[in-house]
């Protein structure tokens, strides 16, 4: 037994003074410069192959046995990398597993709540597609493989079928992608994401309740709050009134008009709560999961009414009276 055991330290010791002589013979930065494409899939052996091949490492071994002792083991990831030579085995190891991305693409970011309107806008700015081509592939149902789509109500009123379906996130598009490819991974990460609910037989009225919620407010403790509003508005059988639901046909989607004026509130528009009971036709805006959750599970109260408490103020105060409300306003 103490013989074993012997060779087992032998072994150890061995291997420890074969990775130092591997480490101390083979340096700590990359020896050149050059554009390296790692492919998706490749595994951490093939990462230090393709680095090895193009010139950027000595020594394939050396780097997995940095990389086995660096906080970036296993992280690395495929793209389209530029490596300058002296770089730092950690700096490398940070930029393969921090700022991979496929060659000749854009980062798309969709905030919460942005519209397919404003989603199309961005996209044409970054020269993607032009923005009537991306809502062209929004107004439709049957370019797309999802079962829940059929949950999606038919209105030839609504602006745009898909609208509130486009989950917000940032994505790592081709340049050359067709407006109905990048649908299809919003629409595949919305799947994701409202699979938390449980809650298909409610879909469009979730959707919809939850892309007012997500233009009402940025806080996430009042998102369920708001929802108990609407909730107690609509079993009483009230007008929503809310500013948002005018401001989406006022603005023809891009929200780039902060306020409502009297007149505003007159627009002619299934769209517009302060004229038509219940919720718009259709989403205002693509929410994000917690506003969804927030429609899917409003809070009870007796809440009808609030309004920000400040000007400049992203929160609201909370009333179940309109004259508590009125009275409020008077007092700012």
């Amino acid at each position: 037994m103490k013989g074993k055991i012997k060779i087992i330290i032998l072994v150890i010791v061995l291997l420890i003074a074969v990775a130092a002589a591997i480490l101390l013979g083979t340096g700590t930065k990359t020896i050149k410069t050059a554009e390296v494409t790692i492919e998706e899939g490749s595994d951490t052996m093939e990462i230090a192959h393709t680095l090895k091949k193009s010139g950027v490492i000595r020594s394939e071994a050396a780097f997995l046995v940095r990389l086995k002792t660096s906080s970036y083991a296993g992280k690395l990831r495929y793209g389209t990398y530029e490596i300058k030579k002296g770089t730092s085995m950690n700096r490398l190891f940070q930029m393969l597993a921090t700022e991979g991305a496929k060659k000749n693409t854009i980062n798309l970011t969709v905030p919460e709540g942005y519209s397919a309107e404003q989603i199309g806008d961005e996209l044409q700015k970054q020269g993607v597609c032009k923005k009537d081509e991306f809502l062209k592939a929004v107004d439709t149902k049957e370019n797309y493989d999802f079962k829940w789509l059929a949950k999606i109500k038919e209105d030839k009123n609504r602006e745009h079928v898909l609208q509130g379906y486009l989950y917000p996130d940032t994505y790592n598009i081709y340049k050359t992608a067709t407006p109905k490819e990048i649908v299809t991974v919003m629409l595949e990460n919305f799947e994701k994401h409202y699979s938390q609910l449980d809650a298909w037989d409610r879909l469009d009225q979730i959707v919809t309740e939850a892309s007012v919620i997500e233009r009402e407010t940025g806080v996430d403790s009042e998102r369920a709050t708001i929802a108990g509003v609407i909730e107690n508005r609509m079993a009483k059988k009230m007008r929503l009134q809310v500013d948002a639901t005018v401001l989406y046909p006022l603005t023809n989607g891009m929200y780039d008009k902060k306020s409502v004026t009297y007149k505003d509130l007159k627009v002619d528009s299934p769209y517009n709560t302060y004229l038509n009971k219940g919720l718009p036709v259709g989403p205002i805006c693509n929410p994000s999961i917690e506003s969804m959750e927030a429609a899917a599970n409003p809070q009870k109260h007796k809440y009808l009414y609030y309004h920000t408490k400040s000007k400049d103020s992203k929160e609201h105060n909370f009333y179940k009276t309109y004259e508590e409300h009125i009275k409020s306003q008077k007092k700012e």
